[in-house]
């Protein structure tokens, strides 16, 4: 688990480096199939979390 989420937050960070870099950071969507996930992740990542999902009081 522990080494899924070093992959996941690896694919995160290139991404917010890219999506800065272009001056659009894009937001993936809350759905069933990722939110547990992005659960998890603010859980434990709340900054992450937030870069990648939005903050979670936006979540639909």
């Amino acid at each position: 688990m522990k080494i899924q989420i070093n992959i996941f937050l690896f694919f995160i960070f290139c991404n917010f480096s890219i999506s800065q870099e272009s001056s659009s950071v894009n937001i993936t969507p809350i759905t069933n199939s990722n939110l547990q996930a992005a659960i998890d992740l603010w859980d434990n990542y709340e900054s992450v979390a937030m870069i990648e999902y939005g903050h979670i009081t936006d979540w639909d």
